[in-house]
């Protein structure tokens, strides 16, 4: 069970970081990735790859929070079964219903609404900071 809620939890995560960074890409400054890409500094040359080919990087961007939304659908059954024991709700179509619509809220409030707007009020500095992590993603997925 604690391995289970680990990796339910990093997904959530997961679906936070591709939903902000692809924020923080629409937001992000150009002037600002291109100064970066003539100081030759490897921020800038990161982030002026993925201007040079966003298709790639929105690409990236959705992959991987289709794949992190799979994996948090799939793993809340596991992690609601002893919320279900301890209210006692045994009929599976109604576990079934409030699973879809936790699923529904957390998805939209936790994994869209809040990451969006924190990664647009700071979209150049967080698209920086995470610039690392992203390219290691768009590597591993161009692989796939």
């Amino acid at each position: 069970m604690d391995a289970t809620l680990i990796a339910w939890s990093a997904s959530l995560l997961f679906m936070m970081f591709f939903a902000g960074i692809e924020m923080a890409f629409y937001s992000a400054s150009r002037l600002n990735i291109e100064l970066k890409r003539k100081q030759d500094t490897a921020t800038g040359n990161r982030l002026g790859k993925f201007i040079d080919a966003p298709a790639v990087f929105l690409g990236v961007a959705i992959t991987g929070y289709i794949i992190a939304l799979t994996i948090f659908v799939l793993l809340t059954t596991e992690v609601a079964v002893p919320v279900w024991k301890n209210v006692g709700i045994s009929s599976r179509g109604v576990q079934i219903f409030l699973e879809i619509l936790f699923n529904v809220l957390v998805a939209l409030i936790f994994a869209e609404f809040l990451p969006r707007a924190i990664f647009r009020a700071k979209s150049n500095s967080l698209l920086s900071g995470f610039s690392f992590l992203f390219n290691f993603f768009s590597g591993y997925f161009l692989l796939l």
